[in-house]
Parts: C-alpha cells; sequence; structure tokens
C-alpha cells in the first residue's frame, strides 16, 4: 500500500483550482488593514472588492459546472490582483512612508492600475493567450483610442508631472495664467485637472496639461510671505524722504504688514501729478491681501493728513459741479472748546484759566484711522493726549501676546508719565476697528504749565477718539506725574501718592487680603517704592505703575507665604529689553525658585527664557553678612532660625536702618549683629502663634507672645517693635497678649500704612 502523503495547502489549491489564491489574497487584504492607518485604511477597499469577486466566481463555479472553468480561471485572476493590490497598498503607504515623504495620490493610483494589469496579463498567459500578439493584433483599435483621449492622457501625464516636481501643493496660492486676476488657492489636484478656489469663491478647473505649459506664480512658496505693491503720489513741495518716513512709521502694525521681512518705501516716477512713490511691503495673509492693502493706504491717507500733506488730483480734472466746502470751525471756536476740555482735567487742576487757555492755544487736533496705534509702548514720548470721542484700547507686552489693560473713553487722557519725566511709553495705545463710525484723535500742546504758571517743556494734547489712560479728573495710576504739590517741603511719591518727606526711608506691608484689612496671610514689604522684601502679595498690587516701579526683590527664604505672587509680578513686570527686575537671594533659595516653581511646569521657565538683550528676571545670589547695594540702600543678609534656610535683611540708607527678622524663631546672630548698628530704628519681628500654642511654634519655628517678648529683650536698644506674622485666627489673642506684657514701643502691623524712618 502506498503511504499516505501528508496534507499541505498547495495540495487543496490543486484540488480547487483558485481557492488557494483567494486564501493567499484573505491574509494580505488582513495584513493591509492592521497595517494601514486608521484614517487611510480605506486604500485597502480596491484588495477586498476584488477578493470579493473572486469568492462570488468561485461560488458561482461550484453552482454552474457549465460555467466552472472561467468561473475558476476569474477567482484565480480576482485572488492574484487583491494579493498584488495589497502588496502595492503596504509598500506604498506604511513601509514606503516609513523612510519618505507620503507618496501622491495619483502615484499611488497609478501603480495600482499597474498592479491590476500585471495580474490580467498573468491570467492571460496561464489561460494560453499570448498578451503580445492580442496587443500587437489590435494596434489599430489602440492607436484609434489613443488617439481619442489623447488630451485625456496627456493631462494624466501632466498630473504626474505636477505630482513629480512640486510646483505647488494644496492650499498654496498661485496665478495660472499670465492675467493677473486670475489668483486662486489649490484646493484639489486630480488625475485630469486641478481646481483653483479664487477670493470670488469662485471654483476655476484647470487641466492638468494646460498647467504644465504655464508659466506658474506661487504666493506662498518657498516662503510663506509675498509681497504687495502700493503706489502713492504726494505733491513736488514735499521732500519725499519725509513722506518715506511718514508711510513707513504709518504701516507699521497695520493689518497683515509684517516687520520681518521690513517694509520699504522708494521714490518710483515723477508724474504730473506728483512724485509716485513705491510702498513695497510683506503679508502672510495673501487671502485677504485686498484688506491689507486698503488698511495701508488707510493708515497713509491718515498720516498724510496729520501733516497737512494733501494727495494730488489729477490737474486735467473738471468739476462739473462744484459743492460749497464745510464751514470749518472759528479759530475762536476751537480754542474754547479745546479750553474747556483742558479744564475739566483733574490733573490740571491746579491751573488758572489763563494758562489752560494758553495750552489750548499751543494745541493741535490729530485724527488716526480706526486700529491705528496711538502710541507705542517703548518709545520716547513728551507728550500727553486727550480723548475727544470715540475709544482707545490700551494693551501692554505679556510672555506670549499683548495683554489688553483697558479702554478710553471720550473725555479720558494718558501720556502724562511721559509729558511730566519723559519716561518711555509704559503701555500701547490703539485706535479699535470701528463701529459703524470714523474714530478721530486729538494732541500735541508743545508746553504745559506748572503749579506755579511757571511753563514745564512737554506737551498735553485734546483728542477725538480713544486714546486716554484714566477718567476724567483722575490721574492714570500707570503714568502719575510726578511734582505738582504747590508745597516746596513735599513731593509725590510715584509708589503710592501720599505725600512724603523727602530723606525718609518709606516702609509699607503689603496688604493680602481682599478687602485690604489687617489680616496678613502673605508678606511683601515694599522699601521706597524701588525694593521689595519678599513677593508674597506683590503681584496682587492693583496699581501696576507701583509694580512697574519695583526692580529689586529680596526673597528671605522659599515658603508660599513669601513667593506665592513672584511669578505673575515677574509676568505683569516683563517688558521686552535688556532692564529686567532683578531677583536676590541665597543660592539655595535661587535654585528651588529654579527647579520647583520656574521649571516649565508649575511656570515657565523665566530663567531659561531670560536672554542679555531680553531678559525676565536677573538673578544674583547673595551671602549671609555679605551687604549688597540697590536703589541707594545697603541690604545685609543675616541667617535666622526657621524651619528651613532663611536670611533676615537689614537695611539702611545712611540715616536710618530697619531689620526684617523675616519668618524666625529663637535666634541670636541677627541680634548681635543689630547691637552694632549705630542708626537702627525699627524691628519688623513676627509673632505667628499664642502663648497657648508655644510648643506648635517651636516646631515650626515661629515665635508665639512670650518668645516675642524674650527675642526683645536680647536687644537693650530703643527701637520700634513692630509685630507682624500674626496668623489671622489667633491675631486677636496675640495681641491681647503682648498688650498684657507691657513693653515699650511696641505696636501691631497696620498693611498698607506707610512708615518713615
Amino acid at each position: 500500500m502506498r503511504p499516505m502523503q501528508p496534507f499541505s495547502p498547495s495540495m487543496f489549491a490543486v484540488a480547487v483550482p483558485g481557492v488557494g489564491e483567494l486564501a493567499v489574497a484573505a491574509v494580505a487584504a488582513a495584513v493591509a488593514v492592521v497595517l494601514l492607518p486608521r484614517g487611510r485604511r480605506r486604500l485597502a477597499s480596491g484588495s477586498a472588492a476584488l477578493l470579493t469577486l473572486g469568492g462570488v466566481a468561485a461560488a458561482a463555479a461550484a453552482a454552474a459546472p457549465e460555467w466552472r472553468d472561467a468561473a475558476l480561471a476569474l477567482a484565480r485572476l480576482c485572488g492574484v490582483a487583491s494579493v498584488l493590490q495589497s502588496l502595492v497598498v503596504v509598500a506604498a503607504v506604511p513601509v514606503w512612508e516609513r523612510f519618505a515623504v507620503p507618496m501622491p495620490r495619483i502615484f499611488l493610483d497609478v501603480l495600482r492600475w499597474l498592479a491590476l494589469a500585471a495580474a490580467v496579463v498573468a491570467g492571460l498567459w496561464e489561460a494560453g493567450i499570448d498578451a503580445g500578439e492580442l496587443l500587437a493584433g489590435s494596434a489599430l483599435v489602440t492607436a484609434v483610442i489613443g488617439f481619442a483621449l489623447k488630451d485625456t492622457l496627456g493631462n494624466v501625464f501632466a498630473g504626474l508631472a505636477i505630482h513629480a516636481e512640486h510646483p505647488f501643493e494644496i492650499g498654496d496660492w498661485i496665478q495660472y495664467d499670465p492675467n493677473p486676476a486670475h489668483v486662486g488657492r489649490v484646493v484639489e489636484i486630480n488625475w485630469r485637472a486641478t481646481k483653483v478656489l479664487t477670493l470670488d469663491e469662485a471654483h476655476v478647473i484647470i487641466p492638468n496639461g494646460q498647467l504644465a505649459q504655464a508659466s506658474i506664480r506661487n504666493f506662498t512658496k518657498p516662503d510663506p510671505w509675498s509681497r504687495r505693491s502700493l503706489f502713492v503720489v504726494t505733491p513736488y513741495d514735499v521732500p519725499p524722504q519725509r513722506v518715506q518716513a511718514l508711510i513707513l512709521d504709518a504701516i507699521r502694525g497695520s493689518f497683515g504688514v509684517l516687520e520681518r521681512p521690513a517694509p520699504s518705501v522708494v521714490t518710483n516716477a515723477f508724474t504730473e501729478r506728483g512724485v509716485e512713490h513705491w510702498v513695497r511691503l510683506f503679508t502672510t495673509e495673501f487671502d485677504k491681501r485686498d484688506r491689507v492693502d486698503g488698511m495701508a493706504r488707510d493708515r497713509i491717507w491718515y498720516a498724510f493728513a496729520r501733516h497737512g500733506i494733501e494727495i494730488p488730483v489729477a490737474t486735467q480734472a473738471i468739476r462739473l459741479t462744484q459743492l460749497p466746502a464745510p464751514a470749518a470751525e472759528p479759530p475762536d471756536a476751537a480754542l474754547r472748546r479745546r479750553a474747556e476740555c483742558l479744564a475739566s482735567i483733574g490733573l490740571l487742576s491746579p491751573l488758572d484759566a489763563a494758562l489752560v487757555r494758553r495750552l489750548a492755544a499751543e494745541n493741535v487736533d490729530r485724527v488716526y484711522a480706526a486700529g491705528e496705534q496711538v502710541v507705542r509702548q517703548g518709545e520716547p514720548g513728551a507728550a500727553m493726549f486727550v480723548v475727544m470721542d470715540g475709544r482707545v484700547e490700551v494693551s501692554a507686552a505679556a510672555v506670549d501676546a499683548p495683554v489688553h489693560v483697558a479702554t478710553l473713553e471720550a473725555g479720558d487722557y494718558f501720556g502724562e508719565m511721559s509729558l511730566m519725566t519723559g519716561a518711555p511709553r509704559v503701555a500701547t495705545r490703539r485706535d479699535p476697528p470701528p463701529r459703524g463710525g470714523e474714530g478721530v484723535v486729538r494732541a500735541g500742546a508743545r508746553r504745559a504749565a506748572g503749579p506755579r504758571g511757571a511753563a514745564r517743556k512737554g506737551a498735553a494734547g485734546a483728542a477725538r477718539h480713544p486714546v486716554a489712560g484714566a477718567r476724567r479728573g483722575r490721574a492714570d495710576r500707570s503714568e502719575r506725574p510726578g511734582h505738582l504739590a504747590e508745597n516746596p517741603r513735599f513731593f509725590r511719591d510715584l509708589s503710592d501718592g501720599r505725600p512724603r518727606r523727602p530723606g525718609l526711608m518709606r516702609i509699607e506691608l503689603l496688604p493680602s487680603s481682599v478687602p485690604p484689612s489687617d489680616a496678613q496671610f502673605l508678606t511683601t514689604y515694599l522699601v521706597d517704592a524701588e525694593v521689595a522684601i519678599d513677593a508674597g502679595s506683590l503681584g496682587l498690587l492693583a496699581d501696576r505703575g507701583r509694580q512697574r516701579r519695583v526692580r529689586h526683590v529680596f526673597v528671605t527664604h522659599e515658603h508660599l507665604d513669601h513667593i506665592a505672587t513672584l511669578p505673575i509680578f515677574l509676568e505683569n513686570v516683563y517688558e521686552p529689553g535688556p532692564e529686567s527686575v532683578e531677583l536676590l537671594a541665597s543660592a539655595g533659595v535661587l535654585e528651588f525658585l529654579h527647579t520647583d516653581v520656574f521649571n516649565g511646569r508649575v511656570w515657565p521657565d523665566f530663567f531659561a527664557l531670560s536672554r542679555p538683550e531680553d531678559a525676565f528676571v536677573r538673578a544674583t545670589a547673595i551671602e549671609p553678612f555679605a551687604p549688597v547695594t540697590r536703589a541707594g540702600l545697603a541690604v545685609t543678609p543675616v541667617p535666622v532660625s526657621h524651619g528651613t534656610d532663611t536670611l533676615g535683611l537689614v537695611v539702611d540708607d545712611g540715616r536710618a536702618a530697619v531689620a526684617f527678622p523675616s519668618d524666625t524663631g529663637p535666634t541670636d546672630a541677627i541680634w548681635r549683629h543689630l547691637a552694632a548698628v549705630p542708626n537702627l530704628r525699627a524691628v519688623f519681628l513676627e509673632a505667628s502663634f499664642p502663648d497657648e500654642h508655644a510648643g506648635l511654634a517651636a516646631a515650626v519655628g515661629h515665635l508665639c507672645s512670650g518668645s516675642f517678648a524674650a527675642e526683645t529683650r536680647k536687644l537693650p536698644r530703643d527701637v520700634l517693635w513692630i509685630v507682624v506674622h500674626r496668623k489671622p485666627r489667633h491675631a486677636a489673642a496675640i495681641a491681647r497678649q503682648i498688650a498684657a506684657l507691657g513693653l515699650p514701643r511696641v505696636e501691631l502691623v497696620e498693611p498698607g500704612r506707610a512708615y518713615e524712618f
């Protein structure tokens, strides 16, 4: 007996022709579906369709024996074609795209059709038909069909060339023939044609063969910006360089106009109307190019109007109808209007009527376009503006984007800080987009009078549109003037606006509750407005002008109530440029702030983002008993006893010294140091817990009422002791216990009060 042969799939395929091919095709289709990305699995639909057709053919062979041979041949053909389709899809998508850019769809379709053709040729060959002879015998038919499909085949091959050379891609803006109006965005590239969407929202279908022969202008490749050209004519009596400077300043910040590449203006021609200037600007808003051009022209018109430059009309123009010109405002009426506006401002209330009228006489009116910047943050300025009507948006630079600060209405004003001190602008004022009407800004008197009638150099202005900094009769806190009181022995301090006697050190514990109260949750001391000790509540200071004056922040230790608003404060006061706030602390505290606060998770890494030309913060490590001098103050760090490394600070302005032991338990080093300070005036000493919680106070490195008294006895000096850091829930008990001790010159701190020494 012949031994039984083991079973194999090939034997089954021989016994049932076509089943083996369909089985392999099914496996290949399944592999293709698994390997293809989820969004592109529809590419396996061709393989699935061929597999289904092959299965139907195999079933027909079993049901109709008279068609068995033809049906099984079709099943084998579909199986082979499905396998080739799956292999092409797998090779062209998951394999190819691992090493190269995605293959264009038209190339993939060509490969799939070639695979299908290869399967047909293989099937014909297996059936005993010479495919070459078949093609040769139908040469005439092939020639007729080729001639009929000449244009279609030309478009197909042109589409292949477009995908191969990449002269443009979907999303690019192109000009597809010499007509400059024929510009559109490419939305589709298929076998026969390319579809373009024009600015009129019309779809234009362009045959690929026509595009292959055209000179295509791509406005978005290789760079995303494109240049726009405007032509402006000015009178011959205006110097061209002056005009060019005005145009460049006018279009700066206009919608869509890029600063890099920078716009430029050149003298283009001398015409019968005047000097023609060629304005070249760059934009990435190509789909809104008409708006870009139009708003730039608006800016130029308003700039010319402000400077008395008229755009000349054609000299051969003939006026058939002359309408009466609108009546000009009489000079006296304009003077009265400006004087009434200036008199209504509280900032100028110390001036008599004659000085106000003098300001009004020297003032000029200025008109600004909607969206135009009136002043820019960081630029020098010596003018004050008053809004006559309309609105002005005030914004300031932040880390990621400008931050809206305020909206100014008629009667508001701004720029008084630049007027009085010559300081750079602290914010950008922009005329907002119009809401149904045109905005007008008038501004700019050349002199502003002082409180005793002496004229001070600067500028003031009246305006008819958004421009200002504060409500009528109220100074802008961000730009408060600094020398208006009549009494020569006092001056207005720029920090809190209250009278301050010169030569005295001013100290304020910032409130840490809303509304302000005696409860102390956070710690920040301001010393002479420019130096802060700790930043627990510094970033909550409502007056951002006061925040901007702080240039040096000493951090005594890393506990949260002493650093809580430091990130917010640094963001509030950041302005692009090399100048920045200086952060002074021990090396350990600086390392903690970098790794645990400014670490890119809790807050952006201001340390890493800071560069010499654009710094968010400057860090300086301080050492115990090594004095540093900032803003005219000598600050000496001294170690104290707390739950973590903590430095107390002794601040000396040369006339008086004040000590801030910070958070501390019973300690000694700072008292030994203070015993040698001759001009010591006060000590801000903590008392966090009442005596019934003395154990808790000792465990966490704080003082209670009794240990507060013990610490005062370590410094036998006649100084003022100011009690700080009372835990709010124990504040009343601590106050009663300290009062019962009868200590001389001891008082409870008042948050928000200005202490002077």
